[in-house]
């Protein structure tokens, strides 16, 4: 039986594989945004992380995805996608040896939408780390509502054709 951990990338490889059967990137899809974007400092907590944001980011950051490093801007990396020629920040921040984290943020956006605008609470399986157990689920309860893999990539992949 796979691990959570499987799972998540697994569907998620299936995400980025939808987006590129569409010949668009995660740019178009504002819900895979809402993902990359999880912040933790939105919720008013101390540090807390997502697994699903981290492994969203690495498929479409890292070897092989859409966006490609363009240069160092103090604290933050920033990102241009290959296909549409989005800019994005990227900020990594490591709390101690066993806790980091990464966040994007969509400076701009050139991608015309094809995917569904983002819910407020998105379907995650809750996998969010962190320090402390209450901000840990401050941050699960303000982003997210308990869900399965399946229903996580169906929102994820939602454009409203029919």
């Amino acid at each position: 039986m796979p691990t959570p951990y499987e799972q998540c990338l697994a569907g998620l490889r299936s995400v980025v594989a939808f987006y590129r059967a569409k010949g668009a990137c995660p740019c178009a899809f504002p819900r895979f945004g809402q993902l990359t974007q999880f912040d933790f400092r939105k919720f008013g907590t101390g540090p807390v992380g997502c697994h699903a944001t981290e492994i969203a980011i690495g498929l479409a950051a890292g070897e092989g995805g859409f966006y490609t490093f363009v240069r160092d801007a103090g604290d933050v990396r920033q990102l241009s996608c290959g296909v549409c020629g989005s800019e994005i920040d990227s900020r990594w921040e490591q709390f101690n040896i066993h806790m980091d984290v990464t966040t994007l943020v969509y400076r701009i956006v050139r991608a015309r939408p094809l995917g569904l605008a983002a819910d407020p609470i998105m379907p995650l399986l809750q996998g969010f780390f962190g320090f402390s157990q209450g901000d840990i689920q401050r941050c699960a309860r303000g982003f997210s509502r308990e869900a399965g893999f399946d229903e996580m990539v169906a929102y994820l992949q939602a454009t409203g054709e029919p």
